[in-house]
């Protein structure tokens, strides 16, 4: 190739990886979504205990995904391979990293857990690098960087600073585990997504997820009077499952498939600051400057990272086969 058409396909591959594409826009709706989720999940808990309530929202999300694949008419089957890394997903991603979410929030602060949480990104972009699926330049990481700190400011302004007890250092831990095992999720699913529609992924991974999820939350069920629950508990529990998981993991690997794992995992970094301003809406939590100068911080470093410019992804292209 001469050294003109080089630059030209160069050109092009940046122009390509900097759009906007509606998998962006769809996965800015699911960030929204999964931001005021987190006071949706807040309010539920105040009627639900935590594991009957994640059992319910992965039951409510396995029906809801499993219609929609019936509805249209697409295969269940599975190979042995196939089966094995639904399987393995499915408790990774929703029993591992649920369970342990739960389990540490109930020993650290809200604080603590938000941060740690946000190292997604960062374990999602370190796994590529490391497997060879993606790279960032200098500039990428200092993106990552950049979000971190703006969420710093963010998380601790919001809930008075960290705290590193021994009990809170455990559940600081847990949680620092499980979005290592929601990294492991993301990037191990999209190979899965070349034989498979998004949806029948999403649906089989929740259905596995769920099962694997039973041990944890039927023991709370038997205690649990479900006729004092209220109306509003219902609506939270479904809005839950619907969009929160339903939609918003049909969403999560369709973004696998088209734009890769690092460019899809620095979407986390929004989640907290939607979460913090629904808050403030629903809750009239207070906002104050530095929370605001962090979410200024943190758009900045995500501007940065998901740029295409300062992206580099030799082997990375759109998967074939089904889509969503």
């Amino acid at each position: 190739m001469r050294p003109n058409q080089k630059l030209k396909a160069e050109t092009e591959l940046t122009t390509n990886n900097s759009a906007w594409g509606s998998s962006d826009f769809l996965m800015l709706f699911t960030v929204i979504i999964w931001g005021v989720n987190l006071t949706i999940v807040k309010l539920a808990l105040q009627e639900f205990p935590p594991h009957l309530f994640n059992l319910l929202r992965l039951f409510g999300a396995s029906l809801f995904l499993l219609f929609f694949l019936l509805l249209r008419r697409e295969s269940l089957s599975l190979s042995r391979s196939e089966l094995l890394w639904v399987i393995f997903l499915g408790f990774l991603g929703n029993t591992f990293y649920q369970v342990l979410f739960i389990q540490g929030i109930s020993l650290t602060t809200a604080s603590n857990a938000s941060l740690i949480m946000t190292s997604s990104p960062l374990f999602i972009a370190l796994l590529s690098t490391w497997l060879g699926h993606e790279k960032l330049s200098r500039e990428g990481w200092l993106g990552l960087f950049l979000s971190l700190v703006g969420l710093y400011l963010v998380i601790t302004q919001r809930t008075g600073g960290l705290s590193f007890s021994s009990r809170s250092l455990r559940g600081d831990l847990m949680i620092l585990l499980g979005n290592l095992g929601w990294a492991g999720y993301t990037i191990f699913s999209r190979p899965r997504l070349k034989n498979m529609s998004s949806l029948k992924l999403a649906a089989l991974t929740m259905v596995s997820g769920m099962i694997f999820y039973l041990p944890f939350g039927l023991p709370q069920s038997s205690s649990f009077s479900f006729s004092t629950v209220s109306w509003q508990g219902w609506a939270e529990v479904s809005f839950s499952f619907i969009f929160a998981l339903g939609l918003g993991f049909v969403v999560w690997y369709n973004s696998l498939r088209y734009v890769g794992n690092s460019r899809t995992g620095i979407y986390s970094y929004l989640t907290p600051l939607v979460a913090i301003i629904t808050a403030h809406l629903a809750l009239a939590e207070k906002i104050t400057w530095l929370q605001g100068l962090g979410g200024l911080i943190i758009l900045f470093g995500f501007s940065l990272t998901r740029a295409g410019l300062w992206w580099h992804r030799p082997s990375q292209k759109p998967l074939s086969g089904s889509t969503l």
